[in-house]
């Protein structure tokens, strides 16, 4: 049996097609906030804000217990919080964008999270997910003024 090839479409796209699906772009607000950590993301060895510098103590005990505090939160929550807010990259300081660049990160923002009157842990925000990249225990991203 020989295969008869099949008729290619129309180069030109009906004109009368119009998107299935619009997406807000605060969709995510309303799914639950979760946290991962990843190779691809998680920075170990920056001078200021890597995580090599903390102890296991230190994790065990304050910084994953901060985290889950906002696990049974919807990121229009978290967002609500202070000190929760997303970063657009031109706004960010200069030696953080260039050590992102450095490590071939490619994000559209920074999403930072507070972990208290001063400890911030800075991640991407992958749809629901937010994975680490830095910890912040001084205030030092982005020192407010006393």
């Amino acid at each position: 049996m020989v295969k008869r090839p099949r008729k290619k479409g129309s180069l030109k796209p009906f004109r009368g097609k119009s998107p299935r699906k619009f997406q807000d772009p605060t969709s995510y607000y309303n799914q639950s906030f979760s946290w991962r950590v990843h190779g691809k993301y998680i920075d170990c060895d920056d001078p200021k804000l890597g995580w090599s510098k903390i102890s296991v103590i230190e994790l065990l005990k304050f910084i994953i217990k901060e985290l889950q505090s906002y696990e049974g939160m919807t990121w229009g929550e978290v967002n609500a919080k202070p000190h929760c807010h997303p970063w657009e990259l031109d706004k960010i300081p200069t030696e953080f964008l260039n050590r992102l660049q450095e490590r071939h990160i490619d994000i559209d923002e920074l999403f930072q999270i507070s972990l208290g009157s001063l400890p911030r842990v800075f991640g991407n925000r992958n749809k629901a997910t937010f994975f680490l990249i830095w910890y912040d225990p001084d205030h030092k991203f982005w020192p407010t003024e006393p």
